[in-house]
């Protein structure tokens, strides 16, 4: 069993507003379909980043793999991470 947990940063609905969110997603799978879900979203948020194109949604995402103990297996991140 693993989890895929994220903390995302999108744009919010008004002009300038952020809206920052976490997702812990259960998977039972082995390890190797578990990264390939985990460089999907990394690949999808990657190609969604404002920083690239000004009509994009992300800002930042903080990505990992976590096994059933709390270990954190993988982790990544990719954009700006915002502050208020």
């Amino acid at each position: 069993m693993y989890y895929i947990d994220t903390i995302e940063q999108t744009k919010g609905e008004e002009e300038g507003t952020i809206n920052e969110y976490g997702k812990r997603d259960k998977w039972d799978l082995p390890l190797e379909q578990v990264e390939a879900k985990f460089y999907k979203k990394l690949s999808d948020v990657s190609a969604d980043l404002v920083s690239i194109d000004e009509s994009k949604k992300h800002y930042y995402m903080d990505i990992r793999i976590v096994d059933t103990t709390g270990g954190v297996i993988k982790k990544d991140k990719v954009g700006t991470q915002q502050t208020a």
